[in-house]
């Protein structure tokens, strides 16, 4: 079943083939899977984590099982970067993330073995309602048309975080 999230995501690709359909324009969409960089606000996973660590507090999991696929900013940028230089035309989709997924827990491990000072991991284990359990990005598409991958892996993203 669709939460209201992935319904707003839907509707707009709709309206996207609709505005395609109609006025003949090209559209490009990017699913982009789950962003993170420095700066970020920590109103998510890597952010929350990033800052606990920072200031030396504990890391605060509310669910450890769901499995996301994390992209840094800099390769997304890279992408768009690539497409707006490319001959692209029409109308397509494509799914944009590292094409791995990680489970909280294993974030937050990952980012606590980085730092010299290791904090404790507190497991809440609240589940969100509705929520995908796994979600990870096939970007066979993506990575054909435009020879585009990934080149941050998420153990040198964290580091990246770490140190800004």
């Amino acid at each position: 079943s669709l939460n209201p999230y992935m319904g707003s995501k839907l509707l707009g690709e709709q309206m996207c083939h609709q505005l395609h359909q109609s006025m003949n324009l090209s559209v490009l969409i990017l699913r982009g899977f789950t962003f993170y960089g420095p700066a970020q606000k920590d109103n998510q996973l890597i952010p929350s984590i990033v800052e606990s660590i920072k200031n030396h507090r504990p890391v605060i999991v509310k669910d450890p099982n769901p499995k996301r696929d994390y992209l840094h900013v800099a390769d997304f940028v890279r992408l768009i970067d690539i497409i707006v230089r490319s001959d692209f035309s029409g109308y397509d989709i494509y799914n944009v993330g590292g094409s791995k997924a990680y489970k909280n827990i294993e974030v937050a491990q990952m980012a606590n073995e980085l730092t010299v000072e290791p904090v404790p991991i507190n497991v809440e284990g609240t589940e969100r309602r509705n929520d995908v359990t796994e979600c990870y990005a096939d970007i066979q598409k993506v990575s054909r048309y435009f020879q585009w991958q990934p080149e941050i892996d998420l153990t040198t993203g964290l580091k990246d975080c770490l140190s800004y």
